[in-house]
């Protein structure tokens, strides 16, 4: 080795070693390059940053759009929740209002009340030959009248009960369908039908029997297609989401033939409906009674309404001539009503008797209305809230892929997480005023100048099925029973989800971190 330094050192020219070493001597002061070096080092730390930014970049737009599809997701469920709980409120109504009008018809078929106008009218007439005998000449003067009163009052009864027919003959047959087989119709056909066969003719309990059935799935479908098209991200896999209730369990899970566990909280109280299996005995009772109590109230409120008993809001027209006391149009306390035939009390009497054979003999506990699922005495309201109008959905997906996954990794294990939370409620009535009002917000009863008595929203303000007013509301995330929520696997209805570790936060801690 020391050979063949030597050796290459005598065959270098002189000039050139002399030229090495005083390089070599002024190296440390030597300053061209120093940029290219600079350069590579900057560029290496750029590329660092800008693989930092992006990264937190892609993490803060995950966030937001994973937050977006939750908040998304569970407001369209509780939408679809409060659309189902109107749903069977309206049909409430409409069931009620169908033995209302089934009652109404049946009397313009049957015209009993009709049929005893005659004799009152004849009273009149001797009534009327008697004033023409009087001493006092008032009543005199009164008796040329009262001929031609009885035969305006004969004619109207019966045109009246003319029209009624007509109109029976058209809507009974429609109204009957929608009631179905009566207890009395199936017992008076030699056995008649099973109570299955029965059950499927009463069409407005089938059809909220199966609305109870559809609105979970319809719930559920839509937060999954919510969450999809708001987290909508290359490279994030498709999301999960799941839809919960504050009492930790899966509504989709749900057995919804289970009153007790299904997403809607209405049950059918009826014998032959597929609730009464599983209602406690306790309870069965309870519901029937509060059932057919509502049915006979609220079907006997709209058959007044159809009878002109319900001044203000009264849809039928067809007995005004025949109010005494009706003030619409020129009508004025019953100046030029048909008061002397009584038929208007007469036909009240009649279809009241006609609705209370609906509802005591013909169907006395099928046909009923639906009614919520009532609070157990064991818990506060506020949990009663929770556990029946509150629910949570949340979303999961697979993290987000790093930008440089060699020098950055996400520190959270397992999947993406983001959740909401919706209440269904119903809202107060709210202040309402017409044209001329001087009292913009004035409260029911009150005495306003403008002689209005209907100052503010006239619905139901209880919590029940008979509400048509059900709305849904975005509320902030305070259930203790969130974080083991968050903390339960939804292997069973959201495959592949690895849940992040959260079995050290508590409810503080998540009011602090979640702005929902």
């Amino acid at each position: 080795m020391l050979y063949n330094l030597n050796h290459f050192r005598r065959q270098l020219p002189i000039s050139h070693v002399i030229g090495w070493a005083g390089k070599i001597r002024t190296l440390h002061a030597d300053q061209r390059g120093t940029i290219s070096v600079l350069s590579v080092i900057t560029l290496v730390m750029l590329t660092m940053l800008m693989g930092m930014i992006l990264n937190v970049g892609e993490q803060i737009d995950d966030k937001i759009r994973m937050q977006n599809a939750a908040d998304a997701a569970t407001y369209s469920s509780g939408v679809v929740v409060a659309r189902g709980m109107n749903t069977i409120a309206f049909t409430n109504h409409l069931l009620c209002e169908t033995f209302a009008l089934t009652a109404y018809y049946r009397e313009g078929k049957d015209r009993y009340a009709e049929s005893l106008v005659p004799e009152i009218l004849d009273a009149w007439q001797t009534v009327g030959t008697q004033l023409g005998t009087a001493q006092f000449q008032l009543f005199k003067d009164m008796q040329p009248a009262i001929a031609p009163k009885i035969e305006l009052e004969r004619k109207m009864v019966k045109a009246f009960g003319d029209m009624t027919a007509v109109k029976s003959k058209i809507l009974l047959p429609a109204l009957q369908t929608i009631l179905g087989v009566s207890a009395l119709a199936n017992q008076s056909g030699g056995g008649g039908i099973s109570q299955e066969e029965a059950a499927a003719t009463h069409l407005i309990p089938v059809f909220q029997r199966a609305v109870v059935q559809a609105v979970p799935q319809a719930a559920v479908a839509v937060t999954q297609e919510i969450s999809r098209r708001n987290t909508a991200v290359r490279g994030s896999g498709n999301p999960q989401c799941v839809l919960w209730n504050t009492r930790n369990e899966a509504l989709i899970a749900h057995n919804q033939l289970d009153p007790y566990a299904r997403l809607l909280p209405a049950l059918d109280p009826t014998y032959e409906g597929p609730d009464y299996v599983y209602l406690k005995a306790s309870e069965a009772g309870m519901y029937l009674a509060r059932a057919t109590g509502k049915r006979r109230d609220l079907s006997a409120h709209y058959l007044r309404a159809w009878n002109m008993q319900n001044a203000w809001d009264a849809p039928n027209a067809d007995l005004l001539p025949f109010d005494r006391d009706n003030i619409h149009f020129d009508y004025r306390g019953g100046r030029v009503s048909a008061k002397m035939s009584q038929f208007i009390n007469l036909w009240r009497g009649f279809t009241q008797a006609k609705l209370t054979l609906l509802l005591e003999q013909e169907y006395p506990n099928t046909n009923l209305p639906h009614m919520i699922r009532m609070q157990d005495p064991g818990i506060t309201q506020q949990q009663y809230l929770e556990n029946e109008f509150t629910f949570v959905a949340a979303v999961y997906r697979k993290q987000r892929k790093p930008t440089m996954p060699g020098m950055y990794r996400t520190p959270i294990t397992g999947d993406s997480l983001a959740f909401a939370r919706v209440s269904v409620y119903l809202p107060r009535p709210r202040y309402v005023t017409w044209q001329g009002c001087p009292n913009f917000h004035c409260y029911y009863g009150a005495k306003t100048t403008c002689g209005n008595p209907y100052c503010r929203d006239d619905w139901p303000e209880e919590w029940s099925l008979f509400s048509q007013h059900w709305a849904a509301k975005m509320t902030p995330t305070s259930a203790e029973s969130t974080v083991g929520l968050l903390q339960t696997s939804p292997q069973a209805y959201a495959p592949g989800v690895t849940l992040p570790n959260f079995s050290s936060l508590q409810i503080q801690d998540l009011k602090a971190i979640n702005t929902h």
